[in-house]
């Protein structure tokens, strides 16, 4: 039998000695395959035998051809590679994405603007047009679309659009009406109102917590409306050949309704979930603990997520100095560091992961940006200082605690070091470096310069 296609991929291959005898009976041997193992002692293999759903041997064919396998599939050279996983995500803005307005790819403002209004043509009046996915960047020129530009193509609906990244959001005029937002409105912690300079008015562009003054206008989805956004978002990214996902917060009513989808075998993806924090959510997580694979190694819950700044390209992330192309600001923190710190000592007591995006406090994480003199070596100074700063004797002893809870593939509780933007290759392994040395040690950097 042979494999369809050129790419195959399987979960695991983590491990290359096996329980199993070459005699043994198995499930199923594939042979004649380019695989890569990431093992540096074999990096390389032809054939690999699965038995009760587990790969029970990766190594030549000659040795996989001593199995008795209930199946036989010859690849023909084709690549197998260990499963991938989509190391951030938001699964259920990405169904809600697919459901709504998709806009991914609008490479042009006059493209984005073309995509709303043809929704909006097929919109009732006074309905909402929500949609994700645009992104600026590559726009020439490189400018947040307006309220303005919104009132021409959708006067008669309310429009909230999320950017690409989820921290930022253009709404049209319908729709501040309805949030009450003028040039009066000031703006929220841990968020803004992009207003007009000459004029004061607002732009349209709301930022992180300012995005809560419109969004909780618009009506709420069901709980069906939900799970369809769930299973969407979730079948989107198997579409895409992600075998595991790392969803990067979730509230309880959502944490529901993703157990629901394994337990009635809705969901056919590996999932590793975080809880938003702070907040009741994060507490009951706290009280009830971290759930290691669960639905048939399916579904894991050790995380809780603070969102503790906001994003480079919307300019909120807080920097150490005003942004180069924006110097009245620095960004801003969307929660306080002192509120925090129970928090994560309790997580840390539990053998629960802080993963904080996106700044350092303590021994959480850091995101600086853009490039500026010296920044580099004022960011190392402020780690160590922080990192420092934090090793009371409740850290030092909560940490031991953790040490033998399943926290990560070695046992060892880990930071997650998410995203730093360095601005270079060079000082993002650097910094990198940094946080290994100094936090003991490090799941992932992303480096956003």
């Amino acid at each position: 039998m042979k494999a369809p296609g050129w790419f195959a991929i399987l979960f695991s291959l983590c491990a290359l000695n096996f329980p199993v005898q070459a005699a043994d009976d198995v499930d199923l041997v594939l042979l004649n395959g380019n695989v890569y193992t990431v093992n540096e002692k074999q990096p390389l293999a032809e054939a690999i035998a699965v038995k009760n759903k587990r790969i029970v041997f990766v190594g030549s064919n000659a040795d996989a051809k001593k199995f008795h396998a209930a199946r036989t599939t010859d690849l023909a050279g084709k690549t197998v590679v260990p499963g991938l996983t989509d190391s951030h995500c938001h699964i259920f803005g990405i169904g809600d994405r697919e459901l709504t307005l998709n806009l991914e790819g609008t490479n042009t403002l006059e493209d984005f603007l073309a995509k709303v209004g043809a929704r909006a043509t097929k919109t009732e009046p006074g309905k909402w047009i929500t949609g994700r996915g645009w992104i600026e960047t590559f726009w020439k020129p490189a400018q947040f679309p307006t309220r303005e530009d919104l009132d021409k193509i959708a006067k008669e609906n309310p429009v909230f659009l999320t950017r690409a990244d989820g921290h930022a959001a253009v709404a049209n005029s319908a729709a501040l009406a309805i949030a009450k937002i003028d040039k009066n409105t000031p703006n929220p912690f841990g968020g803004e109102i992009l207003k007009d300079k000459p004029t004061g008015e607002p732009t349209g562009m709301l930022l992180d917590n300012a995005m809560d003054l419109v969004e909780k206008q618009i009506p709420k989805p069901t709980a069906a409306e939900r799970e369809q956004a769930l299973i969407t978002g979730i079948n989107r990214e198997l579409s895409l050949g992600w075998c595991e996902i790392q969803n990067a917060g979730s509230h309880k009513e959502d944490i529901d309704l993703i157990k629901k989808a394994y337990f009635d075998a809705k969901a056919r993806i590996r999932f590793v979930n975080c809880v938003f924090g702070p907040g009741q959510d994060a507490q009951d997580f706290l009280n009830q603990g971290p759930i290691i694979d669960g639905f048939d190694h399916h579904f894991t819950q050790r995380t809780i997520k603070v969102i503790f700044d906001g994003a480079l390209g919307s300019r909120g992330a807080a920097l150490l100095k005003p942004y180069s192309d924006a110097p009245e600001t620095s960004g801003y923190l969307t929660e306080k560091p002192e509120e925090l710190r129970p928090m994560f000592e309790e997580a840390l007591r539990r053998g629960i992961q802080p993963h904080d995006s996106r700044f350092v406090r303590g021994r959480i994480q850091s995101s600086t940006a853009r490039p500026t003199k010296n920044r580099g070596a004022a960011m190392a100074r402020r780690a160590r200082a922080d990192c420092r700063s934090c090793r009371s004797a409740a850290i030092r002893q909560a940490r031991r605690d953790s040490v033998n809870a399943t926290v990560a593939c070695d046992q060892r509780f880990v930071f997650r070091a998410e995203t730093i933007g360095i601005g270079s290759p060079r000082r993002g392994v650097c910094v990198a470096r940094l946080f290994e040395k100094r936090f003991g040690h490090l799941w992932w950097v992303r480096c956003a310069g």
